[in-house]
């Protein structure tokens, strides 16, 4: 980007952040949910131990080439929202499997959600790497 504006860079820098600080990025595609839709998602991911995010496809892109990433461009198209898994306050790592579950247990009752792929520990996985997690 050239001459970025200070909004773009804040928000690239703010998705660095929270790649390099995740223990996951779980990537979905959101298309036609609701407000209301979104909030109970966004619920079960945090009891979870989540935090549903949506941003920029160009601006994650950005991000994750900076925190030495390379997510697939098919990963990165339509309207996308990342699932981050955190760990818990004691320093236990995040409970990726539970944040998995959570994502497919929504997407069973709601076929708009659709998971695309991401991010554990460092490795770019699929959306049925995703589905084998949220089984254990």
């Amino acid at each position: 980007m050239e001459d970025p504006r200070p909004d773009k860079v804040a928000v690239v820098d703010e998705v660095q952040t929270k790649l390099d600080e995740a223990d996951g990025a779980l990537l979905t595609e959101y298309r036609g949910l609701n407000v209301p839709e979104l909030a109970e998602l966004r619920k079960a991911l945090r009891d979870a131990g989540g935090e549903y995010k949506i941003y920029k496809n160009t601006l994650v892109r950005i991000a994750a080439a900076n925190a030495g990433i390379d997510i697939a461009d098919d990963m990165l198209t339509g309207p996308t929202a990342i699932a981050f898994v955190y760990g818990g306050a004691d320093g236990a790592p995040g409970d990726a499997a539970a944040v998995a579950k959570a994502l497919k247990d929504f997407a069973k009752g709601n076929d708009k959600l659709v998971l695309k792929g991401g991010v554990l520990d460092g490795a770019v996985v699929s959306a049925d790497d995703i589905k084998a997690l949220a089984e254990l």
